[in-house]
């Protein structure tokens, strides 16, 4: 591994899942100094006090390491002292730092999840583990923190490798926040000792403490007034109209810029738009953005002190991990058989030649395989009371278009109650003797933590991170239904999908294993071109902790913030045709969609959807079902999509489908509502 490889090995903090919190521009010259003594080390340069020279101009064959040799040799004639060298590769070093990161993910080193957490991979906690039963110091071990922290503690003379990461991380000041400062204290000589035992090594790591002051060279950054978005812009906004929040967002980008302020509802807030916008905040963001404030008011609203959706830093990564297993993909791949069943059990129910609202069709079905799953009780009883009252708090509390008395009517106040009720009867069916020789749920880990640290989480937050899973039902089966609209509306891919879902279900259902060698590739791409489309959650709303420069345009401190993540997705320099349902368009050679921050569906940063995974497999396995399945048609057949944008966005209530025939039975029940329906009723239906 290269020196930035261990060095960024090092400073992982495995209980924050990012790194020790290095002012930035001190981490871009650690980063610097690291390449220097790669090179150093390879005997390509040398340096002291005075001078940087070139000893050897022929490359490493480390594409790392050769872009800074080549600017090295080129002003060979020209010798510079070696911060000078630290501050010009400093002004690059963030990409050094990720390309460390992708090569050590690529060996199987780190492994990090969607949120942009990183810890260190099973494989290499596995070798960790047996390298400090052997008491291993040896240079090549994937654990560099347990290598450098046995020579600090220990006496023997280190090799030059290890000196070199100890001088780069002292000069950085880090080993402070790694011990602490007592135990810092005790080992500080000996770090000095170390720094001073190599020559190369002390010059770097000089010039590196030597550049945090303030670079010598650097890009000025040309700023400039904020765009204002004027309210003549909403008001003839034909997708605002439409309720097309991601297509008005864009549009307004394309005229103003990536960063531009609009007011709303009296509200000035900053939008942040944009494919280069959505990496940035991808990279960084984590440093000046968080999530609390704009959910405060919701908080209080439920006795609530903080959720996973409210949490950042150490904490929403402790939240996350303690999640994931509940919400993984794997969930459902183990429980495939069962989930189809859920769903042949719903759509049982409905009968052929009549209409159905699409929405309030795959809202349930979406509920009861998410409420099964998630928190091992149905909830088909309770459907209404969580999502009316869900839906009228952030109406009132987050987004303040309401009052706050439409929240204490009597009816609400019942639907409270039913919540109340439901969370008592998931606890209550939770206890050990109840849980025995059953799938462990989300439920399950959730008691556990609050079990180990009641502190982190609770009595009074643990209740409704259990309604919180019911509420992803919801927006899932918002999803399911923009989905249906475009299986009825694009009739060329639909029947490539029926053809998928023939050949899947053709010898009963699939398992897991058999989906492995399935060809279900149409309906992935029509999956992810109809969230890219039609994204449930058009943005995400923040209020900065630090303030920062974007575009150009300076942000300062405790400004709001919409992160329009789903903007990029209607740029025509990201998509082609970009409003044109177009499946095509992830097909190798055209990749539209891999263009860093263009496609970002599930969000950025680390509040990216921890179940991403698990929506998206749930999106194609019930597609293909109801392809198998169901013979359907759109009611009316004009009719054109028109979208409630609040409290998020959802197809209205007049996009409907009937039920033409069944193209394969569900169950006996099913059959019997086909032979129910006379030719009189279909008549009827056809009418209306």
């Amino acid at each position: 591994m290269t020196f930035a490889e261990q060095i960024t090995l090092l400073l992982l903090n495995e209980e924050s899942g990012y790194f020790e919190p290095i002012p930035e521009w001190r981490m871009q010259c650690v980063m610097a100094g690291a390449v220097l003594m790669d090179l150093a080390l390879l005997d390509r340069i040398d340096t002291d006090a005075s001078k940087l020279v070139l000893v050897d101009a022929s490359p490493t064959g480390d594409d790392l390491l050769d872009k800074t040799l080549a600017e090295i040799v080129a002003a060979k004639d020209d010798p510079k002292v070696t911060q000078y060298w630290i501050e010009r590769v400093a002004l690059n070093a963030h990409d050094i730092f990720l390309d460390s990161l992708d090569r050590l993910t690529e060996a199987g080193v780190l492994a990090h999840d969607d949120g942009g957490f990183w810890t260190l991979s099973h494989r290499t906690k596995a070798a960790s583990r047996k390298s400090a039963a052997a008491k291993s110091s040896s240079q090549s071990s994937d654990d560099v923190k347990l290598r450098i922290f046995t020579v600090i503690y220990g006496d023997d003379i280190p090799d030059p490798h290890d000196i070199a990461i100890i001088a780069l991380v002292e000069a950085c000041e880090v080993f402070g926040l790694m011990l602490g400062p007592d135990e810092y204290e005790e080992v500080k000589e000996r770090i000095e000792l170390i720094c001073r035992l190599d020559l190369i090594a002390r010059s770097v790591a000089e010039a590196v403490k030597a550049s945090f002051k303030a670079p010598r060279t650097g890009p000025a950054i040309a700023k400039r007034q904020v765009p204002t978005m004027k309210i003549s812009s909403a008001l003839f906004s034909r997708s605002l109209w439409a309720g097309n929040i991601p297509k008005f967002i864009a549009e307004q980008s394309e005229k103003l810029g990536s960063v531009f302020r609009m007011s709303v509802l009296g509200k000035e807030t900053f939008v942040l738009a944009g494919a280069d916008v959505n990496r940035w905040i991808n990279r960084r963001g984590r440093l000046y953005l968080r999530s609390k404030e704009y959910l405060e008011n919701f908080l209080q609203m439920w006795g609530l002190s903080r959720t996973v959706a409210s949490m950042d830093g150490a904490d929403h990564y402790r939240m996350r991990k303690a999640m994931r297993d509940g919400v993984a993909r794997s969930v459902l791949e183990d429980r495939l058989h069962e989930m189809h069943s859920l769903a042949r059990d719903y759509l049982s129910r409905l009968e052929v030649g009549k209409k159905y609202e699409v929405e309030f069709v795959c809202q349930r079905m979406i509920s009861e395989q998410i409420s099964n799953f998630t928190v091992s009780v149905d909830m088909e009883d309770y459907y209404d009371d969580v999502y009316d009252y869900e839906a009228r708090a952030l109406m009132i509390y987050v987004y303040a278009l309401l009052p706050k008395f439409l929240l204490q009517t009597p009816k609400m106040k019942r639907k409270r109650e039913r919540i109340m009720e439901l969370y008592a009867k998931i606890h209550g069916s939770h206890s050990p003797a109840q849980r025995v020789g059953k799938r462990r749920d989300l439920v399950d880990d959730l008691l556990d933590l609050h079990a180990a640290d009641p502190q982190f989480l609770p009595e009074t937050d643990i209740g409704f991170a259990f309604i919180a899973a019911l509420i992803a039902g919801h927006y899932s089966g918002s999803e399911l239904s923009f989905a249906m609209y475009c299986f009825l509306t694009e009739h060329d891919v639909r029947e490539r999908i029926v053809a998928e879902a023939d050949e899947i279900f053709a010898h009963g259902d699939p398992t897991h294993e058999d989906l492995k060698n399935a060809d279900f590739d149409v309906t992935r791409r029509f999956v992810m071109e109809v969230i890219r489309l039609y994204n449930i959650i058009p943005g995400q709303n923040r209020q900065t902790m630090n303030g920062f420069t974007l575009d150009g345009v300076d942000i300062p401190p405790r400004t709001n913030v919409l992160v329009a993540h789903t903007a990029s997705h209607y740029h025509e320099e990201n998509f082609k045709d970009a409003s044109k349902f177009d499946v095509e368009r992830y097909l190798p050679g055209r990749d539209e969609h891999k263009k860093p921050g263009a496609y970002q569906p599930f969000g950025v940063g680390t509040h990216t959807c921890l179940g991403q995974r698990w929506t998206e497999f749930q999106l194609i396995m019930n597609v293909l079902l109801i392809a198998y399945h169901l013979d359907l048609e759109m009611v009316p057949e004009t009719y054109k999509l028109k979208i409630n944008p609040m409290p998020k966005l959802k197809p209205n209530k007049k996009l409907k489908f009937r039920i033409k025939a069944l193209r394969h039975p569900l169950t006996e029940r099913s059959k019997a509502s086909v032979e129910k329906v006379d030719s009189e009723e279909l008549d009827s239906q056809a009418a209306d």
